[in-house]
C-alpha cells in the first residue's frame, strides 16, 4: 500500500517540477502607467519557430489588440523572442526588458531594447553562485516572488532584479558600459 502510494504522489507532483513548452505566439505588453503599448509580432516564418524574424514596436497610448495600420510606432527593433509572451515596458515607453526565468551561464538572462541599442546580459554577469532552485530540466535563478521593476539611480534608469543571491541592476541606457 505505501508503495502505490509513493508511486502515485510522484506521478502526480511531476507536472509540478516541469516546464512550460514555448507557445511563440505575438503578444503585447503594456506600461504599468498604461501610457505605452509594446507589440512583438512575427516579420518573417521560417520552417522552426526558434528560427523566425521577430520585432518589437512601441506606440504611445494603449493599442489593443493591434494600432491601426496608419499609425507609425516611436521607435522599433529586431527582437530575438524566445517563445515566451513576457516582459516590461518602462513609464516612459524608453526601454523594454525581458528577464529569463531560467538560468543559463552563457545565454542572455536579461535582454533590454531601446530605441538606439539592445543589451543583453548573460547569466554569467549577475554573479548568482550555484545554490539556485532545479526544475525537471533548468535552474531558477530569480528570487521567488520577485517583481522586477526600472528603478532610477544618480539619474540614470536601470532594470532591478532580485536573483537568489540578491539584487542586481542592468542599466537601460545605451553606452560603453552596457
Amino acid at each position: 500500500m505505501k508503495f502505490t502510494t509513493l508511486i502515485f504522489l510522484l506521478i502526480v507532483s511531476l507536472p509540478a517540477y516541469s516546464d512550460q513548452p514555448p507557445d511563440w505566439q505575438p503578444y503585447t505588453i503594456y506600461s504599468k502607467n498604461r501610457e505605452w503599448t509594446a507589440h512583438i509580432s512575427r516579420e518573417y516564418e521560417a520552417e522552426n519557430p526558434w528560427d523566425d524574424k521577430w520585432s518589437i514596436a512601441v506606440y504611445r497610448g494603449i493599442h489593443y489588440p493591434f494600432p491601426r495600420p496608419d499609425k507609425k510606432p516611436v521607435w522599433s527593433k529586431e527582437y530575438e523572442n524566445n517563445g515566451y509572451s513576457e516582459g516590461l515596458l518602462s513609464d516612459d515607453g524608453k526601454a523594454f526588458v525581458y528577464v529569463e526565468y531560467w538560468y543559463r551561464a552563457n545565454y542572455p538572462a536579461v535582454k533590454v531594447y531601446t530605441a538606439d541599442c539592445a543589451i543583453m546580459k548573460n547569466g554569467s554577469f549577475f554573479n548568482v553562485g550555484r545554490n539556485m532552485k532545479k526544475t525537471v530540466s533548468h535552474e531558477l535563478w530569480l528570487k521567488d516572488g520577485s517583481e522586477t521593476k526600472f528603478v532610477t539611480i544618480d539619474g540614470r534608469q536601470y532594470v532591478e532584479i532580485e536573483t537568489v543571491a540578491g539584487v542586481r541592476h542592468v542599466p537601460v541606457y545605451c553606452g560603453p558600459k552596457t
